[in-house]
């Protein structure tokens, strides 16, 4: 008696709140391209004080980019929203560049799901009050995809949380809100 669910997939194609998305999504087609040329970034500030050794920005997200040197993305942190930071370790290649891992798993230009990317947060921006956060995406001016062309192509966040070196929740955002990030 009851209820028996396997093999159950959550995958979020569109909607109104909870993420961002940079890229294109049709419900009406099989495929879509995303801008050429395009240079996006999402950032809030948060609070590290209590982000001290071993601390980690742990982010749910999805990719479908171009890769290689073309089209990526950037995980990056700063103490005065002008000098920033790479926490992705891809320097100018960005992710997903030649291939990524996350969490054992080596990714090429498309996720093909939601996956969680948790980088450490560097010794010079652990226990301060004010550090930016920003997720940015440039793309060049050729081919609008990443992988095989479907019908959601670009970057997407989910959200993103601050855990300390123990693995506790310090803080976090769903995206549910307009006003936490910019």
């Amino acid at each position: 008696p009851g209820w028996v669910l396997d093999d159950l997939a959550v995958t979020n194609v569109g909607g109104s709140a909870n993420y961002w998305h940079h890229g294109c999504y049709t419900s009406t087609a099989s495929t879509c391209g995303y801008s050429n040329s395009a240079s996006a970034a999402l950032q809030r500030s948060f609070n590290l004080s209590t982000a001290g050794t071993g601390s980690t920005l742990r982010t749910v997200l999805e990719w479908d980019l171009e890769g290689s040197s073309y089209d990526n993305f950037w995980v990056e942190m700063s103490s005065n929203n002008t000098t920033w930071t790479d926490l992705t370790g891809t320097g100018t290649l960005g992710i997903p560049a030649s291939g990524y891992s996350v969490g054992g798993t080596q990714y090429g230009d498309e996720t093909g799901g939601p996956v969680t990317l948790d980088l450490n947060i560097p010794a010079a921006f652990q226990n301060q009050n004010q550090v930016d956060v920003r997720y940015r995406v440039k793309t060049d001016s050729s081919v609008q995809y990443g992988g095989t062309p479907d019908n959601q192509e670009g970057l997407t966040l989910d959200s993103i949380s601050i855990l300390d070196g123990s693995g506790n929740l310090i803080v976090s955002d769903n995206l549910n809100s307009q006003l936490t990030m910019s």
